[in-house]
């Protein structure tokens, strides 16, 4: 068996090819954060789903057959990279890597399912491929970085680095720390830096700001601001929602965006008033009612203090792009044509914020 590395990967992948010509290992190696073993499963993949980008006919920039049943914001890409990330994104959420599927062949066998696929062949020839990469078929790829690799993927102009936050002594300001968390996560999530070293000097600086410090967690401190304004908002709201899925089964694929990830879906009535939990300012609106089920209504982006909000799936939108609102006020009805049936599609950046509106949201 040959030792997996950079070459190795390079000389599966070849010449002339799209993924080659985007970058090969390299590229793939950016799109994994360093990840080696990652790096040559998303190139198996991708000699197996397109010929390394030269069948992926309509799906641009998409050479791993990720989400072709789905819209052009899932299986379509800017980029080669880009296209990489959304697959390695999607295999690290909890319908994969979180559900325990770590191998190439417990991932093949959700991923390819027998419905749809030889799923025993695309195994075997996959595993065929690892012999060749120099992994082991039974290997987690989740687990092997190649050495070196964070000098070889240098973050991306304007990512944060030690320099750029400074330890809080005394008492901590949790606000800011927050935003230092999620600042960090959308940059890991965007595709604008790699996720090693990174994370780990952010962690080294949030616990220095912390030694000595007595505060409330990040997820207590969001409950307490959200309780106050949201729970006064959201009091005498006709109507309940009803809890439908949340973020850890959201879709049988991840799409590889918080929007359609970190969502809860929230069951409703054709009709039904959905009002601001909390404060902030409209910066997007995007589709429009009717359509494709899984895609149609409006969707609604707001920036809060403690995270961005996404409201999809709305028949009728009552706010427009810049606006600032206050909580309790009305943003929009649910539509009709929806699948599953009418319901809220509510995304956000900060996971505890986004536990908490649900509940607040499914209260009765």
């Amino acid at each position: 068996m040959a030792r997996l590395s950079v070459q190795s990967i390079d000389q599966f992948i070849g010449q002339g090819n799209p993924i080659a010509q985007a970058g090969g290992a390299r590229m793939l190696l950016r799109a994994t954060g360093g990840n080696l073993a990652g790096a040559a499963f998303l190139a198996a993949l991708a000699r197996k789903e397109s010929s390394f980008g030269t069948t992926s006919g309509r799906f641009r920039n998409n050479a791993w057959g990720w989400g072709v049943h789905l819209g052009p914001e899932v299986n379509t890409s800017s980029s080669w990279e880009e296209g990489a990330r959304k697959v390695w994104k999607g295999l690290n959420s909890g319908l994969y890597k979180g559900a325990g599927l770590n191998t190439a062949s417990q991932i093949i066998q959700k991923y390819a399912p027998p419905s749809e696929n030889n799923t025993q062949l695309y195994k075997q020839q996959v595993g065929q491929w690892f012999n060749q990469l120099g992994l082991p078929a039974n290997a987690n790829i989740f687990q092997s970085s190649a050495p070196g690799v964070a000098n070889a993927v240098p973050p991306a102009a304007g990512a944060p680095g030690a320099a750029d936050i400074q330890p809080v002594s005394g008492s901590l300001d949790v606000q800011r720390l927050m935003a230092i968390l999620n600042a960090q996560r959308q940059r890991v999530l965007s595709g604008q830096m790699p996720a090693p070293g990174y994370q780990r000097e952010l962690s080294k600086l949030v616990a220095g700001a912390l030694q000595g410090a007595q505060v409330k967690t990040a997820g207590q401190q969001v409950g307490a601001q959200v309780s106050g304004a949201a729970q006064a908002a959201l009091t005498g709201v006709p109507g309940g929602l009803t809890m439908g899925g949340g973020p850890d089964a959201h879709h049988s694929r991840a799409l590889g965006n918080w929007q359609s990830d970190d969502a809860y879906d929230l069951m409703g009535r054709a009709g039904q008033q959905i009002y601001s939990p909390i404060g902030g300012t409209v910066v997007k609106i995007s589709g429009q009612p009717g359509g494709n089920p899984q895609f149609a209504g409006y969707g609604i982006t707001v920036r809060t203090p403690q995270g961005d909000l996404f409201f999809k799936h709305l028949g009728t939108s009552n706010v427009k792009p810049g606006q600032k609102i206050k909580p309790g006020q009305l943003i929009g009805t649910l539509d009709s044509h929806t699948g599953g049936g009418p319901h809220l599609h509510l995304g956000g950046t900060n996971r505890a914020l986004l536990d908490q509106l649900a509940k607040l949201y499914t209260r009765r």
